[in-house]
């Protein structure tokens, strides 16, 4: 019986199984390592939060005054923020395209690059679907995703448009937390405040001083990336392709501009919500975003209302 492929398919299928198996194997084992990930995160915020409620508490505040009183409301208001927006990246999807919020499409292209007026024209060959702006396949979940900033082992999951607020708020809490942590073990060690020095002979608090430091050093970084694709509106993948747009811009003379980049205050209400004050995107929240990650407004199109 003759083949139905051609000579040159026949020597390209053996490849492609081959890709699809290794792609397989690295999801599975991406996914466990995720797994141990996550469960190492929750086992050293927990253990962190237990020393500081059980043991530098009651060391550096043993009797209630005004100090402590702040204290208590500084470890009331950042462990619980930490704890909910963890929970929340790890619960809520980052949002996948929906045939039915689809714009009726008037053509695809074959890859990202290919734009048609009119329609969406960015297509994935990997779902066989169209993409709405901003969204971007992940080999690792299986699908596209809406406003895709990148694939996140310690919540196995993207980082996207419906929880990106929850994974940005844990890092920023996660920053203040070690951040006052380090500074009260250190601050309790020198006998500045509390009334027992040289706390760091005991290897419990000596430990988590030093898991506090490197996590704070660590978020700073992130926290401070972070912080500037949210007040330029664009994610990690978007910063890659901008820098390079940008690049071509300056040699050809041009000077090149993000087009979703709406001011800071519209940049930050796409991702934490309609904010009337800034102290508001600190709040946890369950409100919806205005945009539902199938399209987003652009510099034109925010000129021309106005």
């Amino acid at each position: 019986m003759q083949s139905l492929f051609p000579p040159v398919m026949h020597s390209l299928l053996p490849r492609t199984n081959q890709l699809q198996c290794l792609l397989r194997v690295s999801q599975v084992t991406i996914s466990c390592l995720s797994f141990l990930a996550i469960a190492l995160a929750v086992a050293l915020i927990s253990a962190v939060i237990f020393v500081v409620c059980f043991v530098i508490t009651p060391m550096v505040f043993p009797t209630f005054s005004l100090g402590a009183l702040i204290h208590y409301l500084l470890v009331a208001w950042i462990a619980p923020n930490i704890v909910f927006n963890y929970i929340m990246s790890l619960s809520v999807a980052p949002g996948s395209p929906v045939e039915g919020l689809m714009k009726e499409q008037s053509g695809h292209g074959e890859d990202d690059t290919d734009v048609t007026v009119g329609g969406w024209s960015r297509y994935c060959k990997v779902c066989c679907k169209a993409k709405p702006p901003r969204a971007h396949h992940c080999h690792m979940c299986g699908v596209c995703i809406l406003k895709m900033d990148h694939h996140c082992p310690w919540i196995n999951s993207c980082v996207g448009h419906h929880n990106q607020r929850y994974f940005l708020l844990f890092l920023f809490y996660l920053w203040v937390g070690t951040l006052y942590v380090s500074t009260v073990l250190f601050l309790c060690n020198i006998g500045l405040i509390g009334s027992v020095r040289g706390i760091f002979a005991t290897p419990s608090l000596m430990f988590t001083f030093v898991l506090c430091v490197a996590i704070f050093v660590a978020m700073s970084v992130f926290v401070g990336w972070n912080a500037h694709l949210c007040l330029t509106n664009q994610t990690t993948v978007e910063w890659h392709g901008n820098r390079m747009k940008a690049k071509e811009a300056k040699a050809n003379g041009e000077i090149y501009w993000n087009e979703y980049n709406l001011g800071r205050r519209r940049n930050l209400q796409q991702i934490f919500g309609p904010f009337r004050q800034w102290w508001q995107i600190l709040i946890p929240s369950f409100g919806q975003l205005d945009s539902n990650g199938h399209a987003f407004p652009t510099m034109m199109e925010m000129r021309s209302t106005v």
